[in-house]
Order: structure tokens, then C-alpha cells, then sequence
């Protein structure tokens, strides 16, 4: 740590102040020393050999005391003025740095608890404070993006649930109206808007509960990495049947690993990971499923030669209804791939979706913790 990063810190200021005012009052009791005694003690010698007329040795003596003690008083206080002097300006200006610096950070949360979250602090010189300073500009923009995400929210939700209450309202009142009668196509038709908002209701519920991260309901058990793969494989292979794209389970990568997880969340966020790479990918083109064991961690890799993700949308895509924002955004509300990363998350992992661009296929990797079996 160099000299100038410590005088930044509060404590080294502190001291220094300390410091500084025992070195004046040092100083100063030095410079008192110096010039008050022998003054003093010129002018005793003075009257010691020229003694006015009648003066006696107890006399003399007396006088010698009395000028001892004068320049013991001149010199004590000579140094406490001196030091409570250099006391009184360093204090004041460390002081008026931290009352200042506490004051706009005071103003600045007390606008953050009024709503008003674009507002930022100036960085500070003192350490402490600027670490302070950084923290609640990091909330500030944490909030800031909470708020543009319930935006967000709002707005998705409403959209998406615009569409099925429409069908069901315009159904209803033709149905009352007699412009419709009651057949089971019209039923049908009813239905399937009952199920898109159920589907919705789901997602949202799928993703509070990810949101919470309630540990109490995953049940984690040792998973053997193989078996894994191939139950996500068996149940998505009959949904790849006769789409045109091919279903490939690759390798015998992570034989002997087990991870801990909770098997049907697991299960739920592979397959979830799999339909979007069916959705994204043209027909001739394949989608893969496989295992890498690095070190102390395994990934679950899914590759596709799909339509891709613009590198500007990469940061965004398990973002809470992020679709996209290019000339095609993804359909849905854009809650999959939250929610999975979610679950992961929640399991101990981390979720990585990874795309050279457009047109160029996308990798979703599934990191999670794993030990190897003995055997």
C-alpha cells in the first residue's frame, strides 16, 4: 500500500492529526525552552550581581524560585496554546471532510427513499467514505434497474394477458349475443385461452419462487451426471421426432461424476433449455446434448444451430421478460430462461448462454458442483 492510497484511509488522517498536534505542542515547548528561560535568567543574574541595596540571601533565593516558576508557566503554557491551536484547525478541516462528505450521502439515500433513483454521489477522498459512496451508488443502480424491471413487468404481463382475456371477452359476448352458439369448437377455442393464461400464471408463480430462491424446496440429491443426460434425452427425444431437426446425445463425458440437485428441477430446466433450442432452430440444422467435467465442476452443455443471440442482447437474455429487441424478439414473456437460471442458482450452480451473433448458434452450459464417484 503506497504512502498516498494510506493518507487516504480515515485512520492514518486521524492519527496524523493526533500526530501533528503533540509535535506542535513538542515544537512549541522546545521553542519555549529556548528563548523564555534564558530572558528570565538574564535579568535574575542581572539583580543577582547588582542586588538592590538591603537585599538578603533569603531574599535572593525567593527571588531565584519565583523566576524558576515564571518560565515553567510560560513554557507549559506557551506549548498547550500552541497545541490546542494546530488541535483546533486539523480537527476542523478532517472534521468538516466527513461531516460534508456524510451530508451528501444523507441527501443522496434520502432521494433514493423517495423514489428518485438516478441519483448518484461524487467519489470522496477519504477511503472509508468513498467505499460508502460506492456501495450506495451500487444500490442506487440496483434499485434503478428493480424499478425499470417491474416496469418491464407490468408491461409484459399486461401485454400478454391483453390477447387471451380479448379472445375469452369476444367469445363470451358473441356466445350472449347469439352470433355464436355454444358448439365444441367454440369451447375449444375457450379453452385453449384458459390454458395460455394458466401457462402464464405458472411462469409467474415458477418465477417468484426462483426469485426467493427457497432452498426449503429443492430436495438435493447425488446425481449421477450419465443418468442425467439421458433422462433429459428420453423425454425430449419423441418431442424432436418429426420436426426436422436432429436430437444428438453426444459422448461419454462425466461418467463416475454425481452432482447434487433436485432431480425434477433439474429435469425441468434442461428441457426447458432444449424446446428454446427447438424453437430457434431451422429444420436440417441439430441440437446437441452433452457433459465436460472441468476440475471440480461439471457443465451440462446444450449446443444448437439456431437463429443465435446479438451480442448486445447476450447480458439480457435471463433477464425477466426479456424477448429481444431486434426485428424478430423471442415470443413468449420471456420468463424460461430467468427461471432457469434461477433454479440453478438455487441448486448451487450457475446458468451461461453463450452465442458468437446472429446465425451462429447458441451454447447454454449448466455449471454445477461435482465429485467423482469411487469405484
Amino acid at each position: 500500500m503506497n504512502w498516498r492510497r494510506l493518507i487516504a484511509r480515515l485512520g492514518p488522517r486521524l492519527l496524523l492529526s493526533y500526530v501533528l498536534a503533540s509535535l506542535a505542542g513538542a515544537v512549541s515547548g522546545m521553542a519555549a525552552a529556548f528563548f523564555v528561560p534564558p530572558e528570565i535568567y538574564q535579568q535574575l543574574m542581572l539583580k543577582i550581581m547588582y542586588p538592590p541595596p538591603g537585599e538578603t540571601l533569603r531574599q535572593m533565593d525567593a527571588l531565584l524560585a519565583k523566576a524558576i516558576a515564571q518560565a515553567v508557566v510560560v513554557h507549559v503554557a506557551l506549548s498547550i496554546a500552541v497545541a490546542i491551536g494546530v488541535s483546533i484547525v486539523v480537527a476542523a478541516y478532517v472534521s468538516r471532510q466527513i461531516a460534508g462528505a456524510l451530508a451528501r450521502v444523507t441527501h443522496v439515500t434520502r432521494q433514493l427513499g423517495g423514489g428518485d433513483f438516478a441519483r448518484r454521489l461524487p467519489s470522496e477522498d477519504i477511503e472509508e467514505i468513498s467505499e460508502l459512496v460506492r456501495d450506495v451508488n451500487s444500490l442506487a443502480q440496483s434499485l434503478e434497474e428493480a424499478e425499470r424491471q417491474r416496469g418491464l413487468a407490468i408491461s409484459s404481463v399486461s401485454h400478454e394477458l391483453r390477447t387471451p382475456l380479448t379472445a375469452l371477452r369476444a367469445y363470451c359476448d358473441a356466445v350472449r349475443e347469439g352470433i355464436l352458439e355454444m358448439t365444441p369448437d367454440v369451447l375449444e377455442r375457450m379453452s385453449c385461452s384458459i390454458d395460455r393464461l394458466e401457462r402464464m400464471a405458472g411462469d409467474l408463480s415458477s418465477l417468484a419462487r426462483a426469485e426467493a430462491q427457497l432452498h426449503h424446496e429443492l430436495t438435493l440429491t447425488a446425481l449421477a451426471v450419465p443418468e442425467v443426460l439421458d433422462a433429459a434425452y428420453e423425454s425430449m427425444r419423441m418431442v424432436f421426432d418429426g420436426t426436422g431437426v436432429e436430437f444428438r446425445r453426444e459422448g461419454a463425458t462425466g461418467e463416475g461424476c454425481t452432482v447434487h440437485a433436485d432431480a425434477a428441477r433439474l429435469g425441468e430446466v434442461l428441457e426447458n433449455l432444449l424446446s428454446n433450442s427447438l424453437a430457434h432452430t431451422p429444420k436440417g440444422k441439430r441440437v446437441s446434448l452433452s457433459a465436460q467435467v472441468h476440475g471440480s465442476e461439471v457443465e451440462l452443455c446444450i449446443r444448437d444451430e439456431g437463429k443465435g443471440i446479438r451480442r448486445e442482447d447476450l447480458p439480457h437474455v435471463t433477464e425477466p421478460f426479456f424477448r429481444g429487441e431486434g426485428r424478430t424478439p423471442r415470443p413468449g414473456m420471456g420468463l424460461g430462461l430467468a427461471i432457469s437460471s434461477r433454479l440453478v442458482r438455487a441448486m448451487g450452480g450457475r446458468l451461461v448462454i453463450e452465442s458468437p451473433g446472429e446465425g451462429q448458434g447458441t451454447t447454454a452450459r449448466i455449471v454445477l458442483p461435482c465429485s467423482l464417484r469411487k469405484t
